[in-house]
């Protein structure tokens, strides 16, 4: 395989034990001659310690993007815009490719604003809202 992803968001684990991720990463390279990134989410790539050991700095996209039932992909594509702000600066810092491992949206009402599933109801579908938010990342990406 090409690239290996050796953790994902695991925010906690990477804040309380960073010597534990700069050993696993010296391993890794010792036998994987591969690319190696992590994937941290969306609310912690900008605290990840070890981004300059490896070759790919890796978000999950699941970025809040508006809180519009059904928002244009013009709105989102400015709701984008900080966080690419946010990314470019750390790309800048780093010098490393960003890879998004993991972007997606539910087919919902609400579906930037909610992301997650996190009360365990589902909105009302809204194939549009879904379509938006997809074209937004091409478009920005």
């Amino acid at each position: 395989m090409d690239i290996l992803c050796i953790g994902t968001e695991l925010e906690p684990f990477v804040q309380s034990r960073p010597a534990y991720w700069n050993r696993l990463i010296k391993q890794i390279r010792g036998t994987y001659k591969g690319k190696l990134t992590y994937t941290s989410n969306w609310e912690e790539f900008d605290r990840v310690p070890f981004w300059k050991q490896l070759d790919y700095i890796g978000i999950d996209a699941y970025f809040p993007l508006s809180e519009a039932q059904t928002p244009t992909a013009e709105e989102l594509i400015a709701g984008w815009q900080p966080w690419k702000t946010k990314i470019i600066d750390l790309y800048t810092a780093m010098q490393q490719p960003v890879l998004f491992p993991e972007f997606g949206y539910r087919s919902m009402d609400y579906t930037v604003k909610k992301p997650r599933l996190v009360d365990g109801k589902e909105e009302r579908p809204n194939m549009e809202s879904q379509a938006n938010c997809k074209k937004s990342v091409f478009l920005e990406f």
